[in-house]
């Protein structure tokens, strides 16, 4: 009720107004206050726990409400639902109202709506009595009437069928779209667009069948963080698909291509932690966030890959002479192109995109450079990546996938950890790209060595049926230009096959790979070390 407001519960509700400096009590005991269970020293309980983890008779889910003050719901661990909306004075208990609720039942969680003040969303099992059954209810008239939200039958497994046995431990509602709710099983996540009418199973690929005991909704960033019994937290980052989902009826899905808000990219430092550089499986790690924008799109199933229609079926396959033995058409990618605000294209390539919900990676980094390599350049992509880190700011990105394109703006900010003068983040790229020219044209050199290495070698084809004392001074003069291109290719790097880890610091690629690791050491400008470095590439 108050920013440093802090609520308590044992059998009592106790609440704290400054941050837990004092207490008072707001109810009697709102408990069945059954003796029976009260003999911890004895049994444990209803269950025998010799540690006194479960004490039964107790406040188990406390929901204050997000939108009027003295209103609160409070779930015990022995089946009471109970309300006040008076800051205490008085209390209403539901325990009789829930439809079908087996008596003495545990409330694990309690969902204030903040919506509607009479709203809630109350989750109970019984499995501790060996009723495994899931049970979620409903109120909008603050507890005069309830609707059971799911029951035995309600929750599918993926491939349709019943998920027996799976009770209920947690539900939270969308801040943003009330429609979006969010209800945590014994056996992994469930998700509504439709206010609690109907449910889908999350995809066991991104999230396990496991215990989902609680969720919360982080406001800023707009990611569901999912408790779980002894399996980790996850995080389900960027809601906006599903949000768009349940704000439209599930209308997008009938889109053929579609580009959702994608969260602020940051430009993050990263640091090894403390201690040994590869850890055993006993230490618990973390996985980081990716560096990159992470865009969600929806790309509608049935999509022709190549042509960008509707795939046809039956006889119209026949009508157009497909047959099975046909080589199938290759898959087309998703071109994305990065603009500055002004309309400067910073970035442009190419990915590929799996139907219905599928992602796109942006690193935050302009157009790089080609390096001197004995490969020859990659036609799939329109240009090399790994350029410069953008400057913190919005970035318009156009993605064109088959007949279809949308776009949209992103932001990138610093990482607020770390921060760094704009003119020295314009100094580290502009070295990054003063550097580059000089790789540009060394690449460039480098290509002109081999299209000599392939004329000579056409030449030599040419003359194979020439006579031996003919060709022979051809032949020469043509192992000498080759001998001589092998010398200047190795001062770009070891031409030669071999073993292990070649580090001529002295060869060309060498000192520019350098250069490009000591500026990207850091975002700020170059340092010493890194001015050296580029010194030394650019002799």
């Amino acid at each position: 009720w108050q920013p440093q407001g802090i609520f308590f519960g044992s059998q009592f509700l106790h609440h704290s107004y400054d941050a837990g400096q004092n207490w008072q009590l707001l109810s009697p005991d709102l408990t069945t206050n059954d003796t029976s269970k009260l003999h911890q020293d004895i049994s444990g309980g209803l269950t025998v726990d010799a540690t006194n983890a479960e004490n039964y008779c107790s406040i188990v889910a406390i929901a204050p409400s997000p939108v009027t003050r003295g209103l609160a719901w409070v779930g015990t661990d022995d089946g009471n639902v109970q309300l006040t909306n008076d800051h205490g004075k008085t209390w209403t208990n539901f325990a009789d109202k829930l439809p079908g609720a087996p008596k003495n039942g545990w409330i694990p969680a309690i969902e204030a709506s903040r919506y509607n003040d009479g709203e809630a969303f109350v989750v109970l099992n019984n499995y501790r009595q060996n009723d495994w059954q899931p049970y979620l209810y409903h109120t909008t008239d603050y507890g005069k009437t309830w609707r059971r939200l799911v029951s035995q039958g309600t929750l599918k497994r993926e491939d349709g069928k019943v998920a027996e046995n799976n009770f209920c431990l947690s539900l939270v509602q969308d801040p943003v779209v009330a429609d979006l709710l969010f209800l945590g099983t014994d056996q992994g996540l469930y998700v509504s667009i439709d206010h609690g009418a109907n449910w889908n199973k999350w995809p066991v690929e991104a999230l396990p069948s496991v215990p989902v005991n609680d969720m919360k909704i982080q406001v800023r960033d707009g990611d569901l963080v999912i408790g779980t019994f002894g399996r980790g937290i996850w995080i389900l980052d960027n809601l906006a698909p599903l949000r768009d989902l349940a704000r439209t009826h599930a209308a997008i899905l009938d889109k053929p291509f579609k580009m959702f808000p994608a969260q602020p990219g940051v430009l993050a430092e990263y640091s090894s932690y403390e201690g040994p550089r590869f850890a055993a499986d006993a230490n618990y790690q973390g996985e980081n966030k990716s560096f990159a924008v992470v865009i969600p799109v929806w790309v509608k199933p049935g999509m022709d890959k190549a042509s960008g229609q509707e795939t046809k079926t039956g006889k119209e396959d026949n009508a157009e002479g497909k047959s099975k033995g046909k080589p199938a058409k290759k898959k087309e990618k998703a071109l994305v192109t990065v603009l500055s605000l002004a309309g400067d294209t910073l970035r442009q390539f190419k990915t590929e995109l799996d139907t219905s919900f599928s992602t796109i990676r942006w690193g935050m980094d302009t157009r790089g450079v080609r390096f001197p390599s004995k490969n020859e350049p990659n036609r799939d992509q329109p240009e090399p990546g790994g350029g410069p880190r953008v400057l913190p700011g919005e970035y318009l990105v156009k993605v064109k996938y088959m007949d279809y394109a949308d776009s949209l703006t992103v932001s990138v900010i610093e990482d607020p950890r770390v921060p760094v003068p704009p003119a020295d983040r314009q100094a580290n790229a502009a070295a990054i790209r003063d550097l580059y020219q000089d790789i540009e044209r060394s690449a460039k050199a480098y290509d002109r060595l081999k299209e000599a290495e392939k004329t000579i070698r056409l030449v030599e084809e040419q003359w194979v049926n020439v006579p031996d004392s003919v060709k022979k001074e051809v032949l020469k003069i043509g192992k000498t230009l080759k001998d001589s291109i092998g010398v200047l290719k190795e001062l770009f790097f070891k031409h030669e096959e071999g073993k292990g880890i070649e580090g001529n610091p002295n060869r060309l690629n060498n000192r520019f790979s350098n250069a490009i690791r000591y500026i990207n050491g850091g975002q700020g400008a170059p340092n010493a070390s890194a001015r050296l470095a580029i010194d030394d590439a650019k002799k």
